[in-house]
């Protein structure tokens, strides 16, 4: 799951809230990951109409489709840090589910290990950074 789950480690940047260390990190696998922690049903399923538009204007109005007719097979990569909850793989399959009413999604899930959570409390992402560039 580290290896799947690293290829997408670059989502966030030294410094930014959702980054994080691959090697700091655990990862299991959830089939039934909560999609509460991702905030708005609202504000998701607008930004996935808007993406399902983008994509109609470019010629491909069923790019889509498969997320929202299908199960989703393919896990999302979520990376909890804290409290919070970031996507690094699958922001469609999130978006699409949350528009349908989905409530939960399959998911490699990492979280931090014990020994690096006081790199990653509130605040010291700067301190994370600042590691990670030396």
């Amino acid at each position: 799951m580290k290896k799947s789950a690293g290829f997408w480690a670059n989502q966030f940047s030294p410094g930014d809230d959702g980054h994080a260390e691959l090697d700091h990190l655990e990862f299991s696998f959830n089939r039934l990951y909560d999609l509460s922690k991702f905030g708005s049903v609202e504000d998701w399923s607008e930004w996935f109409r808007e993406e399902r538009e983008m994509w109609a204007e470019e010629g491909r109005p069923d790019y889509y489709d498969d997320i929202v007719e299908k199960e989703i097979a393919e896990p999302v990569v979520i990376v909890e840090i804290g409290e919070k909850s970031y996507i690094w793989d699958g922001n469609h399959r999130v978006g699409g589910s949350l528009s349908i009413g989905r409530v939960t999604i399959p998911a490699i899930v990492g979280t931090v290990k014990p020994e690096y959570r006081n790199l990653y409390e509130v605040g010291a992402s700067i301190v994370a950074a600042e590691l990670t560039l030396r």
